[in-house]
């Protein structure tokens, strides 16, 4: 029977646009939340033990792809709900959680076996056994946050959303500054869930059976095949990384990568997410017109690439000086920073078109998108048999670079636009960033010399290569100090 209307209908009338806005307050939020605490970490942990937790991550997270099996994206899809679809979508979950958790557990003895000098197998088993009821509870949250999605109650998800992440980001500080190692994660990660768990079952008001309707799980089932295979497909060549270096060059290595990647390519991705979540509403809007479409595309990509420059620039040339406060043992992680600034600008410029974008658009374009990028990510990890952690870093950067123009031609075809313009963004950023990325080096060279501490090093080089930038972009006329003019004057004129 068809549920009734009243019990599904939204009941946050928000506009688009503003439901979209606060989607990406609580990813953004509770990525943010997880980067800073992340980063907290790094001092109360060695790089064996923040690559034993990157690797149960990883494959925490595809496990996560394949407890979703898409009954959540088929809801938020349906016209109509029945009880049986939702009761349906519950105990698929559960059952592909229970498998999960089997999984988990018999990963865990498969690396126990293979403990050597260089991968910590007996610690990862310990992590994945006790990460194993994970999947249970991820199950549990499902149905009931897409319900909410349905319903427009955005707000409500997003704010539960981001207390998650600061439950979990600061009980985990919190416990790992008290000398608890791993555990702290643990812990603090089932903090977050079940607080997201109780959150949303109170919110949603939903009652779930364990039960199959017939009608329901055929559907199902055959949409969910198809989701679950790129998901799985997709995560784990995006993970790729974690599995393979921790083979050929062990868990200390991992954890050094892993920190390296984290401070370059993850303010890439949280930076794209904000623009996708401005871009994709509008673009919706105006696909009758696709002269302003390629427009406002262009100009939300010169921003990125305007306001993301100076900061990855910063964060490779002047990270190395603050490592040398970090414990002795991360003091590896300073020299690989720099060698990744190549992955992080060519992620800078697949940000904005995003996958996102391709789904939305072309039959089978996500499964070619994240098979020509994790294809990149497991030749540069695979070559950790032959190569150092540097030369790991700067090969990444180098065949992403080298297969951008295959990564654009989608949303070059998208928006009718020729792939060049698409990298123009950054391409007109080039002389601004080289001549700021000349004086924070100069500057950082000189101070070091001088025997300054690292800390007014940092902030001294960071305000000359700031004001660097300003200037550079003002005289050269890039793109993103005309928009910021134009801005500026507009509010202006508002008021």
């Amino acid at each position: 029977m068809t549920a009734q209307a009243d019990d599904f209908r939204p009941k946050n009338h928000r506009s688009a646009a503003a439901s979209a806005g606060w989607t990406a307050i609580g990813q953004f939020g509770s990525q943010g939340i997880a980067f800073a605490a992340n980063l907290a970490l790094v001092p109360f942990l060695d790089p064996a033990e923040y690559g034993v937790i990157v690797f149960a991550w990883a494959l925490l997270a595809l496990l996560d792809s394949l407890v979703d099996f898409g009954t959540g994206m088929a809801l938020v899809q349906r016209p109509t709900f029945t009880q049986g679809l939702l009761d349906t979508a519950f105990t698929i979950n559960l059952a592909l959680a229970a498998l999960g958790t089997v999984f988990l557990i018999a990963v865990g003895f498969v690396v126990r076996g293979t403990e050597t000098a260089d991968f910590h197998g007996g610690a990862t088993a310990t992590m994945l056994w006790q990460l194993a009821a994970s999947c249970l509870l991820t199950a549990l949250l499902g149905i009931h946050r897409s319900v909410l999605q349905r319903r427009l109650e955005l707000v409500a998800v997003a704010k539960i959303q981001f207390a998650n992440a600061v439950l979990r980001g600061g009980v985990s500080v919190a416990l790992a500054a008290t000398g608890h190692g791993v555990q702290s994660l643990v812990i603090g990660y089932y903090a977050g869930v079940l607080f997201g768990v109780v959150a949303l079952w109170r919110t949603s008001r939903l009652r779930l059976h364990l039960r199959l309707d017939p009608h329901e799980r055929r559907e199902l089932l055959g949409y969910g095949v198809r989701i679950v295979i790129y998901n799985l497909w997709n995560t784990t060549l995006q993970r790729i990384d974690a599995f393979v270096l921790s083979a050929t060059l062990g868990s200390a290595a991992v954890g050094l990568f892993s920190l390296a990647r984290q401070l370059l390519l993850q303010p890439v991705e949280m930076g794209g997410l904000v623009v996708r979540s401005v871009l994709l509403p509008r673009l919706a809007r105006l696909q009758g017109r696709p002269w302003r479409a390629r427009q406002i595309y262009r100009r939300c990509d010169q921003m990125l690439a305007g306001l993301m420059v100076p900061g990855l620039l910063a964060i490779a040339i002047l990270f190395e000086p603050i490592a040398g406060l970090l414990p002795e043992r991360w003091h590896a992680v300073g020299p690989l920073v720099l060698p990744l600034l190549p992955a992080a600008l060519a992620a800078l410029l697949m940000q904005s078109p995003g996958s996102m974008m391709l789904a939305n658009a072309q039959h089978d374009a996500m499964l070619r998108w994240a098979t020509l990028r994790g294809g990149v990510l497991v030749a540069a990890s695979t070559a950790g048999l032959w190569l150092d952690l540097r030369g790991v870093a700067l090969l990444l950067g180098l065949l992403s670079l080298a297969v951008l123009p295959g990564l654009l031609t989608g949303p070059a075809v998208l928006l009718r636009l020729p792939r060049r313009v698409l990298a123009r963004a950054l391409g007109e950023l080039l002389p601004a960033a080289a001549l700021t990325g000349a004086v924070m080096a100069a500057s950082r060279w000189l101070l070091a010399r001088a025997e300054l501490h690292p800390v007014p090093l940092v902030l001294i080089a960071g305000i000359a290569g700031a004001f660097t930038w300003l200037l550079s972009t003002l005289l050269l006329r890039a793109p993103v100090a005309r928009i910021s003019r134009r801005l500026w004057r507009h509010r202006q004129a508002r008021r």
